[in-house]
């Protein structure tokens, strides 16, 4: 059976025009989807 993995993208813009791309790679269970909730939260976005 395979395994489900989460890839998430995080792309952000400066005020000075660059363009800032994070990835990372998560897995499907409940503790990798809590990782992933706390990568997530560490950008503190303003809109989505």
């Amino acid at each position: 059976m395979p395994q489900a993995k989460i890839t998430a993208w995080v792309i952000s813009a400066e005020a000075a025009g660059k363009t800032n791309v994070k990835l990372a790679e998560f897995g499907g269970f409940q503790r990798d989807r809590q990782a992933l909730a706390q990568w997530l939260a560490r950008f503190a976005f303003e809109f989505v």
